[in-house]
């Protein structure tokens, strides 16, 4: 895979004229963007793809002349032998054209619980779309069609794919047919044992008080069918986004097709809020992306490192590189340092720079680091990932306890990150892959079913490590609880007897996990499993910010290491089975990524902080070496280092990290 990059702009001019995005001179902005001195400025730093607005949701008539525009890019991008990615539109639509268009499309806008069209934020403009609506699906099949034909693209890219957050998610008879037909599959004959109701015949999908109960200040969601609206959303999403990856497959099989898979997935309720679930998002695309400007990397005043590995993380679960694009850096320091991140993690796929329209002098700065980047692209993307550790993020638990397992998730990664472990973020394909890992973190996941438990149990049992925090493993994957706790076996007896209680207003046994007064350990069959209590945030969660959606989100200030993060680390440690490969010692603003071959390790570091060199950076390798350790120093010239034995293993010192280095190490 090269080191690759793209430029683009995707907002036609028509959505920079309606939303008021848009200078004194626009048109002449909009110009430059599709020039041939555009698409040189892209050869000339080096890019392999341009992206360009296609279709954006006004009406195929009404954008006739953006498709036309971007189909003579296009053929100007191919003599210059640049992929092309077009950007099309995926829910929403600016309803006073389109509708002139197609009068029947009224039929297929989303119909809230109050019965009333929803507007796409503050753009009232721009309305949402039934993603269950035939004749949507059919609408934007042949939309694909029609623009694939005129553009003939590499790629078709798919932004805004999402419902809306209830009480404005769709209600339509299309949706509550579907729904009711989601019902009857999950439960079958099951149903009154499973909901204590015998008939779906007046179910509805749920309604809730906008006013008293609204939505977001639903702690626990634990009423089964409520439930089952959530995973009806995101299942129907990953239909919609099916036929539109068939619709492209079937015009050209090597197309690809993507698309923006949300904002803010890791801090934000996305199943229950948007539909969104990265897991289902993957099965139904070629690349998908996700919009986390909050995390442009960096290193706060305060010291707090900010990272977007983690996007990285989930994607190289899927076998995915993704981009992550360079947007607002201000600097050409900040600039390298995300390139450096990217080099890190995304195995020298930088994504989108800017767009085709920056500003100038924009690529000077950076323009000898992207040619060094290219210099050395085979050695950056070499190699499988090494990544023995898993830290889960599971559906049941996010969708249905509201905030807590996004913000323990969010604490443990940042401390893995800045604790330096090999880990990737994981997803509900993993009780079919643990083999594949070697320890796995549960940061206040409580939802298991009787199945991901016996999966569990069986890997601690063949030697796995587990490391359980919170309430993780408390409950079934509807939230009710286990009044025996699948790894009690694993400690004393008496260990969790005090964990079990029953108070008003319900008087069923609930879990304290707040009696455990320390971390726990214990074993089960040839495996460690420890239970970390709690997580202690170390900066102060805003429960004041909005009295009225305390559980929507964490904040980008709240995606910290907990006070506990020395302690999580060791632990993982300990359950582990044997030593990580290498291990790094850096401050925390390092970031480090492995990777492998038969008889080569590579070690990605990255420093975040635009102040000064990281110094007294050292690796551990824990396997035998066969020779001298080459460092390839962003921006500079290689050299050798020779590893001396320390211990069990051998050390590898680098005095100065100043931006970035990948160290290639020689083993036996």
């Amino acid at each position: 895979m090269p080191v690759s990059y793209s430029l683009g702009a995707h907002e036609p001019l028509a959505h920079r004229l309606r939303t008021g995005n848009a200078a004194t001179d626009e048109r002449q902005r909009y110009a430059e963007e599709v020039s041939d001195a555009a698409l040189d400025r892209a050869v000339a730093i080096g890019a392999d793809t341009v992206h360009i607005a296609c279709y954006k949701g006004f009406g195929l008539e009404h954008e006739k002349d953006t498709i036309a525009r971007a189909a003579d890019f296009a053929a100007r991008a191919r003599k210059r032998d640049l992929h092309v990615s077009i950007y099309v539109q995926g829910a929403p639509v600016y309803y006073e054209t389109f509708l002139a268009e197609t009068p029947e499309a009224a039929d297929w806008l989303v119909t809230n619980q109050f019965g009333q069209h929803v507007p796409w934020g503050f753009q009232v403009f721009r309305r949402y779309m039934c993603l269950s609506a035939p004749g949507f699906i059919e609408y934007q099949q042949k939309m694909i069609r029609t623009v694939v034909d005129a553009v003939g693209p590499d790629d078709v890219f798919m932004d805004n794919v999402s419902w809306n957050p209830p009480p404005n998610d769709c209600h339509c008879p299309c949706c509550q047919r579907d729904f009711r037909r989601h019902l009857e599959r999950t439960f079958g004959d099951r149903l009154e044992d499973e909901t204590g109701i015998a008939s779906l015949d007046h179910v509805e999908i749920p309604r809730t008080d906008p006013f008293f109960y609204p939505p977001d200040s639903f702690r626990l969601i634990r009423d089964p069918i409520h439930q089952e609206s959530v995973r009806f959303r995101v299942q129907s999403l990953r239909r919609y986004l099916q036929a539109m990856y068939d619709t492209v497959k079937s015009i050209d099989a090597k197309m690809t097709f993507g698309c923006n898979a949300g904002c803010d997935h890791f801090r934000v309720n996305t199943p229950y809020t948007s539909g969104q679930w990265i897991e289902d998002i993957d099965a139904a695309t070629d690349h998908w992306s996700l919009e986390e400007f909050a995390f442009r990397p960096r290193v706060e005043p305060d010291g707090s490192v900010v990272s977007k590995a983690r996007i990285n993380k989930v994607a190289e679960f899927y076998g995915r590189t993704i981009g992550r694009g360079m947007w607002g850096e201000a600097t050409d320091d900040d600039r390298r340092v995300t390139i450096g991140e990217a080099l890190t993690f995304a195995r020298g796929r930088i994504g989108g720079i800017g767009n085709l329209a920056a500003p100038k002098g924009y690529f000077d700065g950076i323009a000898p680091t992207l040619k060094w980047a290219r210099g050395l692209q085979e050695k950056i993307a070499a190699g499988r990932i090494v990544a023995p550790v898993a830290s889960l993020r599971l559906l049941a638990s996010q969708a249905f306890v509201r905030f807590a397992p996004m913000h323990y998730g969010c604490m443990t990664e940042q401390a893995l990150l800045e604790g330096h472990v090999p880990f990737l973020i994981a997803t509900d394909a993993i009780f079919d892959r643990l083999d594949e890992f070697s320890v796995v973190v549960m940061p206040n996941m409580p939802a298991l079913s009787d199945r991901q438990v016996e999966l569990l149990r069986r890997f601690v049992q063949r030697g796995g490590g587990l490391l359980l925090i919170g309430q993780s493993a408390t409950t079934d994957e509807r939230l009710r609880v286990r009044t025996n706790h699948p790894f009690a076996d694993a400690f004393a007896p008496d260990a969790l007897d005090s964990l079990l209680e029953m108070g008003p207003p319900h008087f069923v046994p609930r879990v304290d996990v707040s009696r455990l007064t320390h971390t726990i350990h214990g074993e089960l069959g040839s495996g460690k499993v420890a239970w970390l209590p709690t997580l202690t945030p170390t900066s102060t969660v805003q429960w004041q910010r909005d009295p009225y959606f305390p559980f929507r989100i964490v904040l980008p200030e709240e995606v910290r290491p907990p006070a506990e993060a020395t302690e999580l680390i060791q632990l993982v440690k300990a359950v582990a089975p044997w030593p990580f490969p290498v291990e790094v010692e850096a401050p925390r603003h390092v970031m480090a990524e492995y990777r492998r071959d038969d008889d080569r390790l590579y070690v990605h570091l990255v420093n975040l902080s635009t102040d000064a060199a990281a110094r007294d950076v050292a690796l551990h390798v824990n396997e035998p070496v066969a020779g001298e350790a080459t460092v390839h120093p962003m921006d500079g010239k290689a050299f050798s280092v020779q590893p001396r034995a320390a211990g069990q293993g051998w050390r590898i010192d680098l005095p100065l990290l100043d931006r970035y280095a990948l160290v290639e190490i020689a083993v036996k």
